[in-house]
């Protein structure tokens, strides 16, 4: 750390910023708000330059560093909650519990909380795309007049 940076306290942050505490929290879980650096320990701050970097341009500031220059690849998570799940393949809560009743998406109770495995939506839509693929195309050619039309490749 050079002698000019500095850490800075959530009071500055928040007059510098005008956001408020909730979303400069949910900001940084989101990865679009620089992270707290430990100073002691019940205390943290923010570096001041990182905080610059985000009130020069906040919509395109990124905490992570790309994958390839920090050497770990992004996980991907092993479950998710009933609402994401439903959500990342485009259907509704019912419908997703309607294709974990037959089996064709696989639940886990950890506790009382009900997951999804995102191996078993990568699996469905998979399927999917693959039922998709065999089905045959019927394409129609219609003539010029429109009032007659073939039917076939």
């Amino acid at each position: 750390m050079s002698n000019t940076e500095r850490i800075i306290r959530l009071k500055t942050i928040l007059d510098r910023t005008g956001l408020s505490r909730s979303t400069i929290y949910r900001k940084i879980a989101e990865g679009t708000f620089p992270s707290q650096v430990k100073i002691s320990i019940h205390g943290a701050g923010w570096h001041e330059s990182a905080i610059n970097r985000w009130i020069a341009d906040p919509a395109r500031y990124r905490e992570e560093e790309p994958a390839e220059m920090s050497g770990h690849q992004p996980l991907e998570p092993i479950c998710v909650r009933v609402n994401d799940a439903a959500r990342m393949i485009g259907v509704g809560r019912t419908k997703l519990y309607e294709l974990i009743a037959t089996g064709e998406v696989e639940a886990v109770k950890i506790g009382t909380a009900t997951r999804v495995t995102t191996a078993s939506l990568h699996e469905l839509v998979e399927a999917a795309a693959a039922r998709v693929r065999d089905k045959p195309q019927i394409l129609l050619h219609y003539s010029d007049d429109l009032r007659a039309c073939a039917i076939g490749p």
